[in-house]
């Protein structure tokens, strides 16, 4: 098999889990790279052809932002070729050597109030559960999508979501109580109707998208998507004082730099720590 032809079906495996502006920017990157290399046989892909096609992207005096796009694109393609074509050419490891570092934009996330009105702005049940499972497990898209009757498991008499994250990781998030009545709710309602399937959310990112944009709407927001709600999620548990690296453990970071982001978000968080460092130091010098 080519790598045009492995493109296509790598774009077949990337529907449903990624919206359609994602699909659009790795096949145009991927695209790209064939044009370079030329349409060679999967198994005839090197590292070296992705190490001179990043100098040609540089050379072309790209954006270092534009560059780490079409690299994490191939990553996940070159990934993809592994897993399902078993092409032993390239390392995983080898891949990430290339990636560039580029600065990491503050998340957008919403308030307490945004949250509280997209609660009360929802529907439906299904509306009502996917909000909340996004934003009390700070889970993916592409997370939730994936999940099954399966992933709900009972550990020392309490409900946790097993959740495949990045890299085919597991992590296992607690189901809070105000998410656990409306999950048992919705077991009830998938019963009915999403007989065939066990999959909990039968359906794309697009319609996952398009859901969360008419409930956004409803309460005067242009939109928000699942990332922003992710993104909420970690910022209020960095606001209630939980450790970083709990944080970190819920929303499967691989890297505590990534959780950090959210710190950028509230830098109110940075003057309230000081100041309790100040109060315990001067609680000290009057004991």
């Amino acid at each position: 098999m080519v790598l045009t032809e492995a493109l296509e079906k790598y774009k077949q495996y990337l529907s449903g889990l990624k919206s359609q502006a994602t699909i659009k920017t790795y096949s145009r990157a991927i695209e790209g790279l064939i044009r370079f290399t030329g349409d060679k046989p999967v198994d005839a892909l090197t590292f070296e052809d992705i190490m001179h096609y990043k100098s040609y992207l540089y050379s072309k005096q790209s954006l270092s932002s534009s560059v780490a796009v079409a690299l994490s694109a191939i990553h996940n393609f070159v990934e993809f070729l592994r897993q399902v074509y078993k092409i032993k050419t390239i390392e995983i490891d080898d891949l990430k050597i290339l990636r560039p570092k580029v600065s990491q934009k503050i998340p957008s996330y919403l308030n307490r109030v945004q949250i509280e009105n997209i609660f009360n702005a929802c529907k439906d049940l299904e509306e009502e559960i996917v909000i909340k499972m996004l934003y009390y497990t700070g889970m993916r898209a592409g997370e939730l999508l994936s999940l099954s009757r399966r992933d709900i498991v009972e550990i020392d008499s309490s409900l946790y979501i097993k959740v495949k994250g990045k890299g085919g990781t597991y992590r296992n998030i607690p189901v809070v109580e105000q998410l656990k009545d409306i999950l048992i709710q919705y077991f009830k309602y998938h019963e009915l109707k999403y007989k065939n399937t066990d999959k909990l959310f039968p359906f794309t990112y697009n319609t996952l998208y398009n859901q969360l944009k008419r409930i956004a709407q409803r309460v005067g927001l242009e939109e928000i998507t699942p990332h922003w709600l992710r993104h909420s999620c970690a910022t209020e548990l960095l606001s209630q004082g939980v450790d970083i690296r709990i944080i970190a453990e819920i929303c499967g970071h691989k890297s505590l730099n990534t959780t950090m982001r959210y710190a950028k978000v509230k830098p109110q968080l940075a003057k309230e720590a000081l100041e309790k460092l100040l109060r315990r130091k001067g609680e000290t010098e009057e004991n």
